[in-house]
This record gives C-alpha cells, sequence and structure tokens, in this order.
C-alpha cells in the first residue's frame, strides 16, 4: 500500500508523502518501512515488543516510530488511534531516510536545515521504543488531535490548490509541539 495522499483534482498530478488514519485495530502496515509513524493513542493500552524490550503504552500517549522499527504489538485493552505515515522529505527534500540516519544533518547546527532536522531527529536517534512512547496530558493530547485532525481535513478535502502546503504546516507545527514538549 502506498502510504501517501494522491491529489484528485483533474490533471492535477500532485502527491504528498503524508497519510492518516484513525482506528481501532492497528494497521496490518503500520511496520511499513518507507514512513515514519505518529500514532496518538487516544483510548486504550498498547502493549510493544522489541527484541529485548517490552513497552506497555497507556492511553493517553504518543508513540513515534521510524522507518526501521518492527515491533510486535498487542492489543490490551482496545484502543482509539490516530496515525500519521510520513516521509521526512515532506519537511524538506533533502531528508531521505539515509541521508537523516547517517546522522549528517547533526553537524548543522547553527544553520537553518538544522531547524528543520530537530522536528524528526528523535524518530532516527532513539533506539529504544520506550523512550518514543510518551504519556500525554490531556492537554497534549488535545492539541495533537487538533493538529492531526487539520491536517487529515487538508488531505482529505483539498479545497484549493494549496491543501498540500497547509497539510505539510500542519504536521511541522505538530512535530515542533512534540519537540518542545518533550
Amino acid at each position: 500500500m502506498r502510504l501517501c495522499t494522491e491529489c484528485f483534482w483533474e490533471d492535477w498530478d500532485r502527491i504528498v508523502d503524508i497519510y492518516p488514519e484513525t482506528c481501532t485495530a492497528l494497521p496490518e502496515y503500520i511496520n511499513d518501512d518507507s514512513t515514519y509513524k505518529l500514532l496518538i493513542l487516544e483510548k486504550g493500552i498498547l502493549e510493544i515488543k522489541t527484541g529485548d524490550e517490552d513497552c506497555e503504552v497507556k492511553a493517553p500517549a504518543l508513540v513515534l516510530l521510524s522507518q526501521k522499527d518492527r515491533p510486535v504489538y498487542r492489543i490490551m485493552q482496545p484502543i482509539k488511534a490516530e496515525i500519521l505515515f510520513f516521509k521526512p522529505s515532506v519537511i524538506r527534500d533533502e531528508f531521505s531516510f539515509e541521508r537523516v540516519d547517517s546522522g549528517e544533518f547533526e553537524k548543522t547546527h547553527g544553520q537553518v536545515i538544522y531547524q528543520d532536522y530537530i522536528l524528526i531527529k528523535f524518530f532516527a536517534e532513539v533506539e529504544k521504543i520506550s523512550d518514543r512512547a510518551h504519556p500525554l496530558t490531556l492537554n497534549h493530547l488535545k492539541r495533537l488531535k487538533e493538529l492531526y485532525s487539520s491536517t487529515e481535513a487538508e488531505l482529505k478535502d483539498q479545497r484549493d490548490g494549496f491543501w498540500p502546503c497547509r497539510s505539510r504546516s500542519y504536521l511541522m507545527e505538530m512535530l515542533y509541539y512534540i519537540f518542545y514538549s518533550y
């Protein structure tokens, strides 16, 4: 499955590498190797297992998954979740997985590109899933859901020619919010 949003306008071949999904069961492509995943767990309890690590995530929570993660999930209590699948290149064209994972952007401290890099660096740099699973206060949950809903609306409604820009902006705002909150 291609985890992107295609424009439904005639003769407008625009594709945005962001895909929203609201779910009560994790989709079979949750471990997709071509996207980062931003999972907002609104209700329920989710157990995430990777190698030697077990992490129990209780709602409300935020889980950040990289393209490399292949955990096994078990729903311990019925869930409701919003997931944004996206490629780092949505933030900036230079951000391929290879370049982000190489650490080359760590060396750009003090440059404009570094300001964008900090939005996604925790997907690439943090190894343990438990360090990428964060409990949310109700206010944090509310704000992240608002930003998710705004992103989703732009991608689904495509009301004018600026929907790709606005959806990217909402995603970036969400990432800024996460970075400066945690």
